[in-house]
């Protein structure tokens, strides 16, 4: 379908110079009407393709995310973005209550075991701020933290969480970077 539109706007422009040319005002409405077909036919194939899933209906949806890559907006360089893993964390609190994955990881916080079986020694009160986060590396908790996904709030209860228990420093001083700039 491009093709065709290409091929009618270069009659268009051919139709276009022979009307200026020749003068002839016939000439110059078939140049309008093979340029008013080709973006009919354009609107068509993007239509098309909506439909068909080729093109996202928002920035980042699937379609062409920032910069014009496709894929989720910061998918790592060099991997195909259409199969790139989305990682997403989730504060525990906030799982949902139909999935079984989601139960079960709340119940282990309120046991106080964290993802791989054993004991974290941290009560339901005291559980980790966001599911796998004791599993979680000093740069993965700061890049989390830089992203800006978490709230003010949620920044704290990580920061609170982190004192007390890893206490590594570099993510305490990327959350309180992070907390004094909000």
């Amino acid at each position: 379908m491009i093709f065709t539109a290409l091929g009618l706007l270069a009659l268009a422009l051919a139709l276009l110079v022979a009307g200026i040319a020749k003068s002839s005002v016939l000439l110059l409405m078939l140049c309008l009407v093979c340029t008013v077909a080709a973006g009919a036919v354009l609107a068509v194939a993007y239509s098309i393709a909506r439909r068909t899933g080729l093109v996202g209906a928002a920035p980042g949806a699937g379609g062409v995310g920032a910069g014009g890559v496709g894929g989720p907006i910061g998918a790592p360089q060099g991997l195909d973005p259409t199969t790139a893993a989305v990682v997403m964390y989730v504060p525990v609190d906030q799982l949902p209550t139909m999935s079984p994955a989601g139960a079960a990881m709340k119940a282990a916080a309120a046991a106080g075991v964290n993802g791989n079986g054993s004991g974290s020694g941290v009560g339901a009160a005291d559980g980790a701020p966001l599911a796998g986060y004791d599993e979680m590396s000093a740069e993965q908790v700061g890049k989390l933290v830089t992203s800006g996904a978490l709230s003010e709030s949620q920044l704290q209860t990580v920061r609170e969480y982190e004192a007390a228990h890893a206490a590594r420093k570099t993510v305490l001083d990327r959350i309180d970077r992070a907390l004094y700039r909000a």
